[in-house]
């Protein structure tokens, strides 16, 4: 069922998108003719105008979580229905961390700093629109305190999104980790972890304690590019740019199982 979704998915951002064109040569038709495709591949793209949406569905664009070093050539622009698939990825994130968001009410605290403020601020948005209280603060003075904002605010859980280190034993909160994949060497197994990209926002989440990472295979496809061992990400319902076999991040990177694949 994978591999046919994959060809079906190819052809159809061969047929829909002048880049694809160029990157295949011909339309797909077997696995072997997709192949795996790093950001190098879009520099002779032309961004919105090589979006499947129309130009007028288009309300956004993903910020970037590395400013002023950003490496890809395609500013991800989004519409009504990738925003929604955005969410749904996210609601299954924080659901497989025991937060079912679309059942129950929270409260989060966003720790980030002046690097991942924009993104942080991209999360907020996306809680607030799944209906749940987001609040954001900075780490950007001597002195702050993660126990007092804890004890103004009462989150559920704080969602820090920082490298500076800070007093967590003391603060008798929830600590997930947000984690961009080109940073995964900041991680550790002592919090949960919620993963993401410039290019799809979250992609999986993983437990204290565990080494694999989760992820909703309803919403993305997941693979391992056997030369270069990076991660490779499919959208299969892609609505506004097709990211196919695209490989992110590092190599070496822990394994990857569906939700519910244990």
């Amino acid at each position: 069922m994978v591999h046919a979704t994959m060809i079906k998915t190819a052809q159809r951002a061969y047929d829909s998108v002048k880049i694809y064109r160029m990157i295949y040569g011909r339309r797909p038709r077997i696995e072997t003719d997709i192949p795996f495709i790093s950001h190098v591949q879009f520099h002779r793209a032309r961004s919105v105008l090589d979006c499947v949406a129309d130009m007028s569905d288009i309300h956004g664009a993903v910020p970037s979580y590395i400013q002023g070093s950003q490496s890809l050539p395609l500013t991800p622009v989004e519409n009504g229905e990738e925003w929604s698939y955005r969410l749904n990825r996210l609601a299954s994130a924080l659901e497989y961390l025991g937060l079912p968001v679309n059942h129950q009410r929270y409260k989060f605290l966003i720790v980030a700093d002046e690097m991942t403020g924009v993104f942080a601020s991209y999360f907020s948005d996306q809680l607030g629109w799944l209906r749940h209280q987001a609040s954001l603060t900075y780490v950007d003075f001597p002195g702050f305190n993660l126990q007092r904002e804890v004890q103004c605010l009462d989150p559920h859980a704080v969602l820090l999104m920082t490298s500076f280190r800070l007093d967590f034993a003391e603060s008798g909160a929830r600590l997930i980790n947000l984690l961009n994949i080109n940073q995964f060497w900041q991680q550790t197994q002592e919090y949960d972890r919620l993963l993401f990209c410039d290019e799809l926002h979250v992609i999986g989440a993983c437990r204290a304690g565990e080494e694999d990472y989760h992820y909703d295979h309803s919403l993305l496809f997941l693979e391992r590019d056997p030369v270069s061992d990076r991660l490779a990400v499919t959208l299969p319902d892609f609505s506004c740019w097709p990211w196919i076999r695209f490989t992110i991040g590092p190599s070496g990177l822990p394994t990857f199982r569906p939700i519910g694949d244990d």
